[in-house]
């Protein structure tokens, strides 16, 4: 494996973009920045390896230019003040970077999976007529897990939801409007909820998910400090 370290100077602290999602701004919207652009690719992600699977199809940089668009188009938002909050996406796939951004600002959020679980060969497809919708329910089912876990290249920014049409128009100036997309927002019912169809698939409560994250924490915490303290930080 190969680790590179760097250093660069920041000029306005007030300007870091980081994970925490900003509540005092209104309506805002969420969006995903893929860089791998649909592929989804599975394997080698944290979701195969907890499966006790591999995958043959890794996440990959395909795109030099994407990757250096993408950091352009992130200086140029960020400097024009339209990014609200960031996360990049390769370590653990959207599931992770979207509740990640939840647990740092103690927020529901409510996620549409549509967009990114568009399958065109659902229409063309060619299996058992009488078994047509189970294979579109499976495939569908299949694609949202990918969408969720798959750990390409990418972000997910929050903006105003005014701006939208602003900062979509930056994506598209630098190439990126086809694999930039609007997937959703924070809300304060408190549950990380998931739609796909108009239905809620996936729906939990920020505090639930948040105690599974920190629970390797907190054992650590148990032997290493005090059993009593590590316990109340935990609850």
């Amino acid at each position: 494996s190969l680790i590179i370290s760097a250093f660069a100077p920041v000029y306005d602290v007030r300007r870091t973009l980081t994970p925490q999602l900003r509540l005092d701004r209104g309506e805002t919207s969420l969006i995903l920045i893929d860089l791998g652009r649909g592929k989804n690719r599975l394997g080698a992600s944290c979701f195969t390896q907890v499966m006790q699977m591999t995958g043959d199809q890794v996440a990959d940089a395909d795109s030099a230019e994407d990757l250096k668009a993408f950091f352009a188009a992130i200086q140029q938002l960020n400097q024009q003040g339209q990014i609200l909050a960031y996360h990049d996406r390769s370590d653990g796939g959207l599931f992770a970077t979207l509740a990640e951004m939840a647990f740092a600002s103690r927020c529901g959020l409510a996620v549409n999976l549509d967009i990114l679980t568009l399958d065109q060969g659902e229409a063309a497809d060619q299996g058992d007529a009488k078994n047509w919708a189970a294979q579109i329910s499976a495939r569908r089912n299949d694609a949202s897990l990918r969408a969720l876990f798959n750990e390409e290249l990418g972000a997910v920014i929050q903006v105003r939801h005014e701006a939208r049409s602003e900062v979509m128009d930056v994506s598209r100036q630098f190439n990126l409007g086809a694999c930039s997309h609007i997937i959703g927002k924070p809300n304060q019912s408190g549950q990380i909820e998931f739609s796909r169809d108009a239905k809620v698939i996936y729906s939990e409560s920020r505090v639930h998910l948040q105690q599974l994250w920190s629970n390797t924490s907190w054992q650590i915490a148990r032997m290493r400090d005090n059993p009593d303290c590590a316990d109340a930080e935990y609850a």
